[in-house]
């Protein structure tokens, strides 16, 4: 516990450390980032995320923080993270997701569901960014932030809050 309470403390100096040299840093599987006006990102780290196969019209936690539902896919369907490549691919079909304020790295760790289109792995749907693919199977999933062990009761809310001090 006293290496966590180290860890913990240098994290706190460095948010607070007026110099503007902090790059960002990773706690308990959470990336915190800068981002500009002095606003901290806190989101999953890409490290160690699951790919879980599911069958349409079940329910799969995915990372113990998503309750995920996949009503129709392609064959063989799975739940990873979204990652770049997944990003490139969804924003390529459908380009007004550049508009998204979701920041880079908080988008790369939802929940995308992927599955085998036209001989090779492609996102099928990403429920917390909107995205269903139009051009064969695979219109239909939801995706609900239940993480095992909440912070509150209120569930999920994706916000930039202004600084405060710690």
């Amino acid at each position: 516990m006293p290496r966590r309470r180290d860890r913990v403390r240098r994290l706190a100096a460095a948010l607070l450390d007026d110099a503007g040299a902090w790059r960002g840093a990773t706690l308990g599987r959470c990336r915190l980032a800068p981002l500009p006006g002095g606003r901290v990102l806190v989101c999953r780290e890409a490290r160690g995320l699951p790919h879980l196969e599911v069958a349409p019209g079940n329910v799969v936690w995915w990372d113990r923080r998503f309750a995920v539902r996949v009503d129709a896919c392609g064959p063989g369907a799975r739940i990873g993270a979204l990652g770049a490549a997944g990003w490139r691919e969804i924003a390529a079909r459908m380009p007004q997701l550049r508009e998204t304020p979701v920041p880079v790295a908080a988008r790369a760790v939802l929940p995308a569901v992927w599955d085998r289109w036209q001989g090779q792995w492609g996102v099928c749907a990403v429920p917390n960014l909107g995205y269903n693919r139009s051009d064969g199977p695979g219109t239909g999933a939801s995706a609900r932030f239940r993480p095992a062990r909440p912070l509150s009761g209120r569930g999920f809310c994706l916000a930039l809050a202004p600084p405060r001090t710690i």
